[in-house]
């Protein structure tokens, strides 16, 4: 191999189901079940970035990879280095992007410019943390079964399940408060020439309505807010929307329809056989349990509820696969929005005092 083409990086990404693969510098990438068991499988990559294109090609679903590039992360004093998987290059700065933005805003003198790409940049980063809680929880609740032999296809739950449970909830509520600051930013720094509001806009909510009443959906980034949360249409936003309003108003999704469970089950889709896997499925319709469940609980008996139950929904998203898409589509939203500023990003200079 070529001199120079590896970093002294350990990376750990984090798959679909609780997996993980992990390699450390070098070519070699395994793929664990638990701390003391031989790996499930071993393959080796040619170059540094292959990582990727090799795990999606036996067909595995990357959620994010974790980078340890120092000895204080690889003793554990600082969190390792964390990225999404398929936010891009662009993307994977947003952060950056929105804390340069109030930075700037700050040098002009914008104090409300300032304190909204603050809180931008502060949910972005939340968002992005909260999906990596999600997948260590998936991880753990994985381990612990495979390490104690506890592992057949069906459902289960352990003590370990109800992290599952909260840190899918966590996420889908930081969620939707990133998107109501967007939102916010979009009325009051984008399109403030265009709506004529009566209140100062904070809510996703408020800001559809407005563009819907002032019939500005010819602009691109209003159109494209007006599409998304298009709850006839099932936009996208507008399920997210239903998901968490189900989990702060309504009921905790795992118990949306009837008692639900962590389903253990082999790895869907993928080229080796007989991968462990867990599955945490969520409603496949949020909207029509949300009109259900806005009326009380949907059982009269508790012989309803224990048949409901049984009853599987084959169509159930699993929540780490549906949060992984939903802060990816988030951040590219951020990543639109945040070219429509009415000033430059511009990055934090120091200088060294005399």
């Amino acid at each position: 191999m070529t001199k120079g083409t590896w970093h002294n990086v350990t990376r750990i990404v984090h798959l679909l189901g609780g997996l993980r693969a992990v390699n450390n510098p070098g070519a070699e990438v395994i793929i664990p079940l638990g701390k003391n068991d031989n790996p499930i499988h071993t393959f080796s990559i040619e170059k540094y970035h292959d990582l990727p294109l090799s795990l999606t090609s036996l067909r595995f679903k990357i959620v994010g990879i974790d980078y340890y590039e120092n000895l204080q992360q690889a003793q554990g004093y600082y969190p390792p280095t964390w990225y999404p998987f398929h936010a891009g290059q662009e993307n994977a700065e947003l952060e950056s992007q929105w804390s340069y933005l109030a930075n700037a805003a700050f040098k002009a003198g914008e104090v409300e410019l300032m304190d909204i790409c603050s809180r931008i940049s502060f949910e972005i980063r939340a968002c992005k943390l909260r999906l990596r809680k999600l997948s260590e929880s998936y991880n753990v609740e994985l381990w612990s079964l495979c390490e104690q032999q506890h592992f057949s296809p069906g459902k289960i739950e352990t003590l370990n399940s109800f992290s599952i449970y909260l840190e899918t909830h966590d996420l889908l509520r930081e969620l939707c408060t990133l998107r109501d600051y967007l939102a916010e930013f979009v009325a009051n720094f984008v399109l403030k020439n265009s709506l004529n509001p009566d209140n100062r806009i904070r809510l996703m909510t408020s800001l559809r309505k407005q563009i819907g009443k002032d019939g500005i959906v010819d602009i691109s980034i209003a159109s494209e807010i007006y599409r998304i949360t298009d709850e006839a249409e099932e936009g996208w936003l507008a399920k997210l929307s239903a998901y968490r309003d189900l989990v702060v108003h309504y009921v905790p999704l795992g118990q949306a329809t009837g008692r639900g469970f962590i389903i253990r089950r082999f790895l869907p889709d993928s080229s080796l056989e007989n991968l462990p896997s867990i599955y945490f499925p969520i409603p496949s319709d949020p909207f029509a349990v949300k009109k259900i469940r806005s009326k009380g609980s949907p059982f009269e008996t508790t012989s309803e509820w224990i048949e409901a139950s049984k009853q599987d929904d084959e169509s159930a998203p699993d929540a780490l696969e549906y949060c992984l898409h939903s802060v990816v589509r988030m951040i590219s939203l951020a990543c639109k929005i945040a070219k429509e500023a009415p000033i430059s990003p511009e990055m934090p200079t120091f200088t060294i005092g005399k």
